[in-house]
């Protein structure tokens, strides 16, 4: 609960993870949020999404979050040659306001 009482705003929480090299899907707790480009073994194979910024708000009330517990945030990357990962920026969650309600 210590993210959202000690958040100046509290209706939602704000992931950021960068850029990730170069397709990928991200999971909180266990329940795919997002994906970017395609894997080998998706229908249309891998499609490389290099360089997206992955952002993701997820509202507050959202019966994903469990505030009294940990939370688990997953990120599982494809990359196509060269050095996978998340780059260009520090990955960060915080709790904000929406800017755009």
């Amino acid at each position: 609960m210590a993210l959202k009482n000690n958040a100046v705003w509290r209706d939602s929480i704000h992931l950021f993870l960068a850029h990730v090299n170069d397709a990928y899907e991200t999971y909180f707790n266990g329940t795919l949020i997002g994906k970017t480009g395609g894997f080998s073994d998706d229908k249309g194979g891998y499609v490389s999404k290099w360089p997206a910024l992955r952002n993701y708000c997820i509202a507050s009330n959202n019966q994903l979050i469990k505030w009294n517990d940990d939370n688990i945030i997953a990120v599982k990357v494809c990359d196509g040659g060269g050095s996978g990962g998340i780059f260009m920026g520090t990955p960060l969650m915080i709790c904000w306001k929406s800017l755009t309600g």
